[in-house]
């Protein structure tokens, strides 16, 4: 297992925070999770996306993460439905996994 903190705001290629349309920054591991949740429910992955998600959504620092975890984060961020800036940002965090 690896730590990894997630909860933290989306910035834009300036660094500043990105905000929602409510007005509310931009959290990455609630994106990732809504990303998890979000996905079609036709293969196996399904309980395990779940969790992981639920562990993103209620994470407020460092948790804990597996490499199969860490498979289903870069799976989802890169299957084309959110933006460039957003999956980069995503895979940067993921990439400096130690």
């Amino acid at each position: 297992m690896k730590k990894v903190n997630m909860a933290i705001a989306l910035t834009d290629l300036r660094g500043k925070e990105v905000k929602s349309q409510q007005g509310k920054k931009v959290l990455i591991n609630e994106t990732v999770a809504d990303l998890l949740a979000s996905k079609e429910a036709k293969d196996n992955t399904v309980l395990q996306r779940f969790e992981l998600a639920q562990k993103l959504s209620n994470a407020a620092g460092d948790i804990e993460i597996s490499d199969s975890e860490i498979e289903l984060i870069k799976e989802v961020v890169s299957d084309g439905r959110i933006t460039v800036l957003l999956a980069a940002r995503i895979l940067q965090i993921i990439n400096n996994i130690k």
